[in-house]
């Protein structure tokens, strides 16, 4: 009541906003204001103002009772059967370009629900949902290990990148032997794009000159546009960023990303709607 008569400077316009009489008001603030030993309003005939210790009073009560409208909804969401803490790993490459959008759309739908990210290389999600440390995990498609129930989500090609300075204009698919003559900055040991340079480092015999490695795309896009070395990155995690240039790399190399969780691990509710924002 304290906030409808402060938003509306007036017990009339208050108590037509919550359905009551207006004596209901007067009275519910007269018993606050004994109880708080402080007058909380300035009232005449024609207007009502906040006092001093009034606006004192509101400057506190504004985010305590934004806290409880939180509770609340956080508990009518544990009645619909969706709400707790959802722990979800994925890789920071892939949380940009193909999860922020779909988890703010979740969020925003399940507001009783808190979600917790949590940021490793595809081996070490397929590790943790395995060892059920997280109940969801975002990966590259075959990374999975095979206890584990995997949905696609979406493909995207991957490509190499470099210093636009380095070249003066994309030409055909770069292959792997001219990727690997070069020097490279790359995501660390365990990551799904480490995994496809040394693979393919294998498959030729030459061992991947790795200039440096970081999880961090926004440092690896800039080793790169400075042009430190060569990378290989999907293509959306690079669209619109200056200074680098692309090229296919051969065989029309993908990313397949998925989500994963245990086949003998009944789903939460919460988990089971985030798949399917994350498969619109």
């Amino acid at each position: 009541m304290f906030l409808a008569v402060a938003r509306h400077a007036g017990f009339s316009a208050a108590a037509a906003e919550l359905r009551i009489a207006q004596s209901a008001v007067s009275i519910a603030i007269r018993r606050l204001e004994e109880d708080l030993g402080a007058r909380l309003f300035h009232r005449s005939k024609r207007s009502v103002e906040l006092s001093p210790a009034g606006r004192a009073y509101l400057a506190r009560a504004q985010p305590a009772l934004a806290q409880l409208e939180l509770a609340r909804q956080e508990l009518r969401a544990l009645d619909a059967g969706i709400g707790g803490t959802l722990v979800v790993a994925a890789p920071a490459m892939v949380t940009g370009f193909a999860l922020a959008a779909p988890l703010a759309a979740f969020q925003a739908a399940h507001q009783g629900v808190r979600v917790t990210l949590l940021q490793a290389g595809a081996s070490e999600i397929a590790r943790r949902v395995a060892a059920g440390e997280v109940e969801l995990g975002v990966i590259a498609g075959d990374d999975a290990d095979p206890g584990l129930e995997v949905i696609a989500l979406a493909h995207f090609p991957n490509v190499a990148c470099m210093a636009a300075a380095s070249r003066s204009a994309p030409g055909a698919a770069m292959t792997w032997p001219e990727l690997l003559s070069q020097p490279i900055v790359a995501f660390p040991v365990g990551y799904h794009q480490r995994s496809r340079i040394d693979a393919q480092a294998r498959r030729i015999g030459v061992v991947p000159r790795i200039v440096m490695e970081t999880e961090n795309v926004a440092v690896l896009l800039e080793a790169v546009r400075r042009d430190i070395g060569l990378a290989t990155l999907p293509e959306p995690a690079v669209r619109g960023v200056g200074g680098l240039v692309t090229m296919p790399l051969e065989g029309d190399e993908v990313l397949s990303v998925a989500v994963c969780y245990r086949r003998d691990y009944p789903l939460s509710r919460a988990a089971r709607a985030l798949i399917e924002h994350l498969r619109l």
